[in-house]
């Protein structure tokens, strides 16, 4: 079935070409008329007539104003979603805002995406970098860049550049940076000021890894940081870490233990026990026991490394 907006158009179009057609015809059967009556466009006027004059006229400027009426809809909503988005850039960036508003103009020609969605892109990055304290001015810059270097990778790669900039969730890897910083500082704090050589061996090891996976969100912070280790490269020269898979999974595991459907305790068990050893484990769980109340247990059902649910 067409949409609804698509047949209002067409249904518009037809208007116009059937007056059209109407004001051709009266033409050609008037054109002697016309001529009779003092040729030229006032012999034509006289001949039409004020009243089909009038009606072709509105006929002809109400298929045009159905043509527009879809587009000046659009054009009036996608007005009050970039004033949205720009003052929440002011919000964002203060003070830079306006360089911030530029720069959507310029991408909007040179990147291929909305002034809307270049500056939505640079105020979401923009968010973290002012809670970094980078400060309005720097971290405008460093947003802008990024969207333009989103938008360059679009391009050489041949992708739309609006979903390559939806897809940098900059906010899921700062949030896990910041869970290292908190893991890190708690380490510092307990390894006092002379911390054993296995620890501090460790200590510096996180510190390179926080900085080397921070680098592309605070590159210049990053780059301090770097040479504050006594590293005498860039850090932007660096290889990406690459993670110990092993060293991901955890030998402990935390399995939810239910009795007919509801939660009524959970079980720290290895991750690799067999269901024999996670069942007699569930059962001798005090809640567990104390909802089972003495009835006979049908039947236990375990799903390794999640759930243990016991019917009775």
């Amino acid at each position: 079935m067409p949409e609804p907006r698509l047949t209002f158009i067409v249904d518009a179009k037809n208007l116009a070409s059937r007056e059209f057609k109407d004001l051709k015809r009266d033409l050609n059967s008037v054109e002697r008329d016309a001529a009779k009556a003092g040729g030229g466009a006032l012999g034509m006027a006289k001949a039409l007539g004020p009243a089909k004059i009038a009606m072709i006229g509105l006929g002809v400027a109400g298929a045009g104003l159905a043509l527009i009426a879809p587009m000046l809809g659009d054009t009036v909503e996608a007005a009050s979603a970039l004033n949205e988005t720009l003052s929440k850039s002011k919000v964002v960036f203060g003070s830079a805002a306006r360089g911030v508003e530029d720069f959507g103009d310029d991408a909007a020609l040179s990147l291929g995406i909305s002034k809307q969605a270049a500056v939505e892109a640079a105020a979401t990055f923009g968010n973290l970098f002012v809670g970094l304290k980078l400060g309005e001015k720097p971290a405008a810059d460093m947003s802008t860049r990024l969207v333009t270097l989103a938008g360059d990778l679009a391009s050489f790669n041949n992708l739309d550049p609006t979903e390559v900039l939806e897809k940098l969730r900059f906010n899921a890897a700062v949030a896990h940076i910041y869970e290292l910083a908190n893991a890190l500082s708690s380490c510092l704090q307990n390894a006092g000021p002379h911390p054993p050589t296995d620890v501090a061996y460790a200590l510096r090891e996180a510190a390179e890894l926080l900085a080397r996976i921070a680098a592309p969100m605070v590159p210049h912070l990053a780059e301090e940081c770097w040479a504050i280790l006594d590293h005498d490269t860039l850090i932007a020269e660096e290889p990406w870490p690459a993670p110990e898979k092993a060293l991901l999974v955890e030998e402990m595991v935390t399995i939810a233990v239910q009795v007919n459907g509801k939660r009524r305790d959970e079980l720290t068990i290895a991750r690799d026990a067999a269901k024999e050893d996670i069942e007699a484990a569930a059962l001798r769980l005090d809640n567990v026991v104390r909802a089972i109340g003495g009835r006979k247990i049908k039947k236990v059902v375990v799903v390794p490394q999640r759930i243990v649910n016991v019917v009775a």
